[in-house]
């Protein structure tokens, strides 16, 4: 795996983040775990880094509190490679289960309004614009 980022300690710099492109596949397909929020953008499961904690275990955890799906190390088959996407990095992992979107363990917000899996075209079209290098580094990790 590959070494976790340190938090930055300077006030004005914005939190680490670690997330996870989650596929799921359908008959032939591969789908992408879209978090849709209430402007109606997809997300994928992401979240800040908290001390001491590794990129990796902080995205495990993200896609278990904003989705529902439990990630474990074996589930990242295309290996422990990440994309930056600013301020944070993305991994790949697929999954079997289904997603179930709830509020935030912490603050009560609920950060998303529901869970769909879409085709990659779906997906890139409506994600975050920030993320979309994300859903197209996964598309290609996963059509090699």
């Amino acid at each position: 795996m590959n070494n976790a980022y340190e938090i930055p300690t300077e006030s004005n710099e914005a939190p680490w983040s670690a997330g996870v492109v989650i596929v799921k596949k359908f008959e032939k397909e591969w789908k992408f775990l879209s978090l849709v929020t209430a402007s109606g953008k997809y997300d994928i499961t992401k979240g800040i880094v908290e001390p001491g904690e590794k990129d990796i275990e902080a995205a495990i955890r993200e896609a278990y509190e904003e989705a529902g799906i439990s990630l474990s190390h074996s589930d990242f088959i295309w290996g422990d490679d990440f994309i930056s996407y600013g301020r944070g990095i993305a991994y790949l992992a697929a999954t079997e289960q289904f997603a179930k979107v709830s509020p935030n363990p912490v603050t009560g917000i609920r950060e998303h309004e529901y869970a769909k899996w879409v085709s990659f075209e779906i997906m890139l079209e409506n994600t975050i614009k920030f993320l979309k290098p994300s859903i197209i580094w996964a598309f290609s990790k996963i059509n090699g």
